[in-house]
């Protein structure tokens, strides 16, 4: 974990750095959202993956977890997925926009304090034409 996030603050000093680079022309608001719009995927697929690592945790080890080791990577999953979302509101919303596994839900709920912030576009959740983005 703590190399993701050296990853991750890695990450977003360089496309900062890159969108300061950028001069102010015509294209350059084109170029700086792209930038932006980036950074977002990076960071709304690092969370998927973690979503994906919590219904994993059970088939990477061929040995049974230890009573509390599943919980406690349920619980350092849970707390950068709050980082995350914390420091970028929209990227919630992104993360349920794209969907994942519904059994999730739950975990979310009891371990992501920041999942309130979700009542806020429920409407829009629930406008959706997709089914599976419904159930969320």
């Amino acid at each position: 974990i703590d190399i993701l996030n050296s990853y991750i603050l890695a990450s977003r000093k360089r496309l900062f750095n890159q969108i300061e680079l950028i001069p102010n022309t015509p294209t350059a608001s084109t170029t700086k959202q792209e930038i932006s719009a980036l950074q977002s995927a990076q960071e709304s697929a690092i969370v998927q993956l973690l979503l994906e690592c919590c219904l994993e945790c059970d088939k990477i080890n061929p040995e049974p977890l230890k009573k509390g080791e599943k919980e406690e990577i349920y619980c350092i999953i849970c707390t950068v997925v709050h980082q995350i979302f914390i420091e970028n509101p929209l990227m919630a919303k992104l993360v349920h926009f794209q969907t994942y596994n519904p059994i999730l839900i739950p975990l979310l709920v009891d371990g992501v304090p920041s999942m309130h912030i979700c009542f806020d576009f429920i409407p829009e959740l629930l406008a959706q034409p997709q089914t599976e983005k419904q159930l969320f």
